[in-house]
């Protein structure tokens, strides 16, 4: 047990990375030539799909854990616990950027009436994820339930191939494939994106479950190397897939080679470190979209002057959120408690 510790420590810091390259990826607005567009297109799409791996990993193992030391019925208060926890942040971010919310409609349909917008906003809360970014802990909760529910009743591998099958859906509607035929319009209507629980969250919160399935070889340097030449080599497919093709399908392999170059590099010491990475990574990812959207709702002013500021001010509200709030109501809105 010790030992999975040691090595899924890593995966907090892997995290924390892709949460400031999520950051980039909502600040970036083209104007930092082909490395820009390298970075944001290769790197940084697949940082959600990597949290999503993340999440059913460790859902899988609190899921066994919790049986194995108290049965069924503690595995069923700590999943109960579990999606509390997520319900809560996403009701409480919900609510913190309802004027941010307000704004994104007023802005972008000037032309509704009250009752279109009340209806925008129907969407935002249960279809599209709160100002369309808390998208992220709508589809892992419904996923989780999903997930866990299949899993009572041994429906699991049926589910991949049906998960896999939604994925592609997805993917074809975010390229040059999508022609506004009606099986992309549907989805268009209802969530507004592939940005779901059907098309993206669903298949990456089932692999991440499945993360411990793949025999890994016992030989740890050996299989670094491996891993690492799985993540070059998926970096330069997915190079080549949007420079040809245009199309999303390589993110899931960068996405994927990332997640178990994070799981097999272990480091045991620091482990205070370890947890701040985790908790920072939560908060940058909850924080930094109502700020990019107050501070520079279009992206005029550049990526150079948006994303340090938007990273330093998501950094300075994380800090004052974790550290004056008490206990209890830090735990709602990030998550977590303050570590001690």
């Amino acid at each position: 047990m010790l030992k999975d510790k040691v090595s899924y420590n890593t995966i907090d810091l892997f995290k924390l990375f892709a949460a400031v390259l999520i950051v980039f990826l909502h600040t970036y607005n083209g104007d930092l030539g082909v490395y820009g567009d390298w970075v944001n297109k290769v790197l940084s799409k697949a940082c959600v799909p990597f949290f999503f791996l993340c999440s059913g990993f460790f859902l899988k193992k609190g899921m066994e854990q919790s049986l194995l030391s108290g049965g069924t019925e503690k595995e069923d208060l700590w999943f109960k616990k579990y999606i509390w926890r997520l319900v809560r942040m996403y009701l409480a971010w919900s609510v913190l950027t309802i004027p941010v919310a307000i704004m994104i409609v007023k802005r972008g349909h000037p032309e509704y009436g009250l009752g279109m917008r009340l209806l925008y906003h129907f969407r935002f809360f249960f279809f599209t994820g709160s100002i369309g970014i808390y998208w992220y802990l709508l589809a892992l909760i419904i996923c989780a339930v999903v997930i866990r529910w299949c899993s009572k009743r041994n429906l699991l591998h049926a589910l991949l191939p049906f998960s896999f099958l939604l994925f592609l859906w997805g993917c074809a509607y975010d390229s040059p494939l999508n022609r506004d035929q009606l099986i992309f319009r549907f989805l268009h209507i209802l969530f507004g994106s592939e940005r779901n629980f059907l098309n993206v969250g669903l298949f990456y919160v089932l692999l991440g479950f499945f993360g411990d399935s793949v025999c890994l070889s016992r030989q740890r340097n050996c299989h670094k190397v491996t891993i690492v030449l799985l993540f070059v080599i998926s970096v330069f497919l997915r190079t080549w897939e949007v420079s040809a093709l245009g199309t999303n399908y390589t993110q899931a392999l960068v996405a994927i080679s990332t997640f178990l170059l994070a799981k097999t590099s272990g480091s045991a010491s620091a482990k205070p470190f370890y947890i701040a990475s985790r908790h920072l990574s939560t908060g940058l990812y909850l924080i930094h979209f109502p700020i990019i959207l107050l501070f520079d709702y279009y992206l005029l002013k550049g990526t150079l002057i948006d994303f340090p500021i938007t990273l330093l001010i998501s950094l300075l509200v994380y800090c004052l959120l974790a550290n004056l709030l008490p206990l209890k109501l830090s735990e709602v809105i990030l998550g977590h408690q303050k570590y001690r």
